[in-house]
């Protein structure tokens, strides 16, 4: 049987590259081992939305946090500047509908499809 197609929503405002890797509360993201593992069961898709790059933006009150972020966009360049979207972009409906096709596209529609959401809401 073909290994299934495991498809990964990356939470608000954050980065396909944070399946990959840590934040450990400096510049030097530490690498996990969470996508290889992944990869072992299925083939894994993942993917950025233009309206999580906002965070591209975010200018942090903290000096401290804010050079460390600034360093960690210059080195592994989580979000892009392009921000251009429109409300259709923001219809997770859409975004499921539009994220299917891709997957189809590159896949075919003979597999098993998984998908995986992540939030990093903390409370």
């Amino acid at each position: 049987m073909d290994k299934p197609i495991i498809i990964l929503f990356h939470g608000f405002g954050s980065s396909k590259i944070f399946w990959e890797y840590d934040y450990v509360g400096t510049d030097k993201l530490r690498k996990n081992n969470f996508l290889s593992s992944l990869k072992k069961l299925g083939i894994v898709y993942t993917f950025n939305l233009k309206f999580f790059n906002t965070d591209y933006y975010y200018k942090n009150d903290n000096e401290e946090q804010r050079l460390i972020w600034n360093n960690i966009y210059k080195k592994y360049k989580p979000h892009t500047k392009d921000i251009n979207f429109n409300m259709k972009d923001l219809d997770y409906k859409n975004i499921c509908n539009q994220i299917y096709n891709k997957v189809i596209e590159k896949f075919g529609d003979n597999k098993i499809f998984i998908w995986f959401l992540f939030s990093n809401i903390i409370f």
